[in-house]
């Protein structure tokens, strides 16, 4: 397996988010290349506009809600996005269940493939 990191995508908040993400905080995500797929894990963030022209082959969207972004939000990315595959992350552990990977699995239903890795 061959890999090398690709991209850190580095992003500020310009307005404080969910009152838990202050105002100017620097986010970022990663972009690794594996095998000459993309992979991009948004980490602990938001939709926020730097993420929305990402392009890769397989998405880590956090569907958590409370600090991240919802279902409804993580909908919306994927859609922009385009990746082959999405896969629904921070949920069942502080905040959400599996029932928010279910819901955005079904609402992606048709348009890009949702793969949801249990524990």
């Amino acid at each position: 397996m061959k890999w090398i990191v690709f991209l850190l995508k580095q992003y500020q908040h310009t307005t404080q988010i969910k009152n838990f993400i202050p105002k100017n905080l620097i986010g970022c995500g990663y972009i690794v290349k594996i095998d000459g797929e993309e992979i991009y894990f948004a980490g602990d963030t938001d939709n926020v506009e730097e993420i929305r022209n990402i392009k890769c082959d397989i998405a880590f969207v956090p569907v958590g809600g409370t600090y991240t972004m919802t279902i409804e939000e993580a909908t919306e990315l994927v859609k922009e996005i385009k990746p082959k595959l999405a896969i629904p992350m921070h949920y069942e552990t502080i905040v959400g269940s599996v029932k928010d990977a279910l819901e955005f699995k079904e609402k992606l239903k048709n348009i890009v493939d949702v793969k949801i890795l249990m524990k």
